[in-house]
C-alpha cells in the first residue's frame, strides 16, 4: 500500500473510532467537579499535561507508514492549528531501537502536541517479534479551566480511539502558591480541594519532601483499582525550594508522571 492510500486509510480509521468513542465513551463532563475545584483554589499559575498511551493494534507499520500515521493523527487532533513535522530518533528510549516523534504547537505556544510511536523489536527462543507502542499527549503552558480541559480530553480521547490503546485518558493539573506552606497549611489545602470535588481518602503518604492523597469521586470519572478499592483522584504537594513554590499537582486517575 503506497503513503499516500495509507494514510487515507488512517483518516478512515481514525474518524471510525471518533464516531465510536462518541457513542459508548464515558461521559465527557464525568471530571468536571473535580477538575472546576482544583480551578478555584486561586493559584498563582500552572499547567496542564494530558495523554494517552497504549501498545497499537497493528504491529508492523513501516519507516515511512509511522510518520504518515503520526501526521494524520495530529492533523485530526490539532485541526487547523499550526503543523509539525516528525522526526525520526534512534535509541535512548525504554529500550526500544527507533521511536518517532511528532510535535505541533499552537503559534502563540501555549499549547503542544506530543505523538511518540515506539517500535520494540526482541527475539525469543528464534522467533522475532514486534511491538509498537503510542503515547499521545496534549502539554497546556497554563492552568485551563474545567471546560477547556475535559475539551482537550476529549479531542484526544475520540481521535485516538480505533489505535487500540488504553481506555483510559489521564489528566495532570498542576497549580502553586508562592512561598513555602507547612505540611499543616498543606493538609488543610488537600483537605478543602477533597471536599468540594466531593471525593472520598482512600490513602495518604506523609513524608519529609511529599504529600500525597489518593481519592475517589462519583464525579471523577475512570478510576483504577488501588489494594482492591477504586482510585480516580490523586493530589501530590511538594515544595520548589529554587523557585519559592508550593506545587500542588492533580492527577485523575493518578499522577503517572515523575513528581
Amino acid at each position: 500500500m503506497t503513503v499516500g492510500r495509507w494514510k487515507a486509510f488512517a483518516l478512515a480509521v481514525l474518524a471510525a473510532g471518533a464516531a465510536a468513542m462518541m457513542l459508548w465513551g464515558p461521559r465527557p463532563e464525568a471530571r468536571e467537579t473535580v477538575l472546576n475545584a482544583f480551578a478555584q483554589a486561586n493559584f498563582a499559575g500552572g499547567s496542564c499535561h494530558i495523554y494517552r498511551e497504549g501498545y497499537l493494534d497493528d504491529n508492523h507499520y513501516k519507516a515511512e507508514e509511522k510518520a504518515a500515521f503520526l501526521e494524520c493523527l495530529g492533523e485530526t487532533i490539532m485541526g487547523q492549528e499550526k503543523a509539525g513535522n516528525a522526526e525520526e530518533k534512534g535509541g535512548g528510549c525504554a529500550g526500544a531501537e527507533n521511536a518517532v516523534v511528532y510535535e505541533q504547537s499552537t503559534e502563540d505556544g501555549t499549547k503542544t502536541l506530543r505523538l511518540t510511536f515506539l517500535t520494540e523489536e526482541t527475539e525469543e527462543d528464534g522467533t522475532e517479534s514486534r511491538n509498537n507502542y503510542l503515547r499521545a499527549e496534549i502539554f497546556l503552558s497554563r492552568e485551563p479551566d474545567a471546560g477547556e480541559a475535559l475539551e482537550e480530553q476529549e479531542r484526544l480521547r475520540e481521535a485516538t480511539g480505533a489505535a487500540g490503546l488504553e481506555d483510559e485518558v489521564v489528566i495532570e493539573i498542576s497549580g502553586y502558591y508562592e512561598g513555602k506552606m507547612s505540611r499543616e497549611e498543606q493538609r488543610i489545602a488537600a483537605e478543602t480541594l477533597f471536599d468540594r470535588m466531593k471525593a472520598v481518602r482512600r490513602d495518604e503518604i506523609d513524608e519529609e519532601e511529599l504529600y500525597t492523597v489518593y481519592g475517589y469521586s462519583s464525579d471523577g470519572g475512570e478510576a483504577r483499582s488501588v489494594a482492591g478499592v477504586p482510585v480516580n483522584v490523586n493530589l501530590a504537594v511538594t515544595y520548589d525550594e529554587q523557585l519559592d513554590r508550593t506545587v500542588f499537582r492533580l492527577g485523575c486517575p493518578m499522577i503517572g508522571t515523575e513528581y
